[in-house]
């Protein structure tokens, strides 16, 4: 499969963006994926958004970022998932979810109602327990 037919969706929230973060930014590095939208979730002020407006700077065409301030289980979040999913012109998406349980629960309900079956799931690297 070409590089270029891959569009990787990442969604996650601030509980799961340490663990994924380096995932995706090793992607521009080895070309897996030619598009990736990070749909990013949080409700503590987004503590990776330097990082990530440093790679959507030096990667206008290849990456996406959506802030959402808000719980993700609201209906314009499907509206944001579809949106995505119109928008895209790769032959494949792969779906990645990364967070906390009740976050991944919650998304996976919202993909499963469009219809993606199959996601996959982040491991967490750092748990908080505070």
């Amino acid at each position: 499969m070409k590089t270029e037919e891959i569009h990787q969706v990442i969604i996650t929230n601030e509980a799961g963006m340490a663990s994924v973060y380096p995932y995706f930014r090793a992607m521009f590095g080895d070309k897996k994926a030619s598009r990736i939208s990070l749909l990013y979730f949080s409700e503590e002020g987004f503590l990776f958004k330097r990082e990530t407006e440093i790679l959507r700077t030096a990667n206008p065409s290849v990456f996406m970022v959506f802030y959402q301030a808000v719980n993700p289980v609201e209906d314009f979040l499907k509206a944001d998932l579809e949106a995505v999913i119109n928008a895209n012109t790769c032959k494949v998406m792969r779906f990645l979810l990364s967070g906390s349980e009740a976050f991944n629960s919650a998304m996976t309900e919202v993909l499963h109602f469009l219809g993606i079956k199959d996601i996959s799931y982040q491991k967490q690297f750092f748990i908080n327990n505070g």
